[in-house]
């Protein structure tokens, strides 16, 4: 196919800017490997006489100075007080970091650890949805969140758009603190000129 002037030169401005993108996104890749998910069994298993809280529509919250930090919705939930643990089904996750950004997962399941009434860890599994700012949109199956870390990973295929460009890959590891994305494995872009997309491979 012929691309006219005005459509190569369009062509040659977002490949640019795809450029650009990997350089934030995908640039630092190296070797570094993402460590692998809490297992199933890292989540303590209640006992039988355990004490807990079974609840439709849970919903918890932290605020500090008047300043939320985090929030959770869930179509049901039980809570267990003494492993300060929680196992939901169709969670939704708000984390409000210190410069304004907001994060917000969605999910099928998902198993939270609280330390001391805050969140320490989630674990998302199912038609993951992470969104950055309402802006930026992750894909995945399964999803970790570690606080003390401030990071996300996600080890299997990973979707990342926005309006302008499409990758995906695997093995992705998010530090929200340097707001990096890196993905590991089978990396692949795509471009959005308007209606057309050109791939990158």
């Amino acid at each position: 196919m012929k691309l006219t002037a005005t459509k190569s030169k369009i062509l040659g401005i977002g490949l640019i800017f795809l450029f650009f993108l990997a350089g934030i996104v995908i640039l630092n890749l190296g070797t570094e490997t993402v460590p692998e998910l809490v297992q199933e069994d890292d989540f303590l298993e209640p006992t039988a006489g355990a004490a807990r809280f079974a609840l439709d529509q849970f919903h918890r919250s932290q605020t500090r100075d008047g300043q939320k930090l985090w929030e959770i919705w869930a179509e049901r939930g039980e809570y267990f007080p003494e492993l300060q643990q929680a196992a939901l089904e169709g969670p939704r996750i708000m984390v409000f970091q210190d410069n304004g950004d907001v994060i917000e997962l969605t999910a099928a399941k998902a198993q939270i650890y609280l330390t001391n009434a805050s969140l320490s860890r989630a674990r998302v599994s199912g038609e993951v949805v992470l969104t950055h700012n309402g802006i930026l949109r992750i894909e995945t199956n399964e999803a970790l969140y570690t606080k003390d870390s401030n990071r996300v990973e996600a080890p299997g295929y990973v979707l990342i758009q926005n309006d302008k460009v499409k990758i995906s890959g695997k093995m992705l590891t998010v530090s929200l603190d340097k707001q990096e994305f890196k993905l590991s494995k089978n990396v692949e872009s795509v471009l959005r000129f308007g209606q057309s997309e050109a791939t990158v491979p």
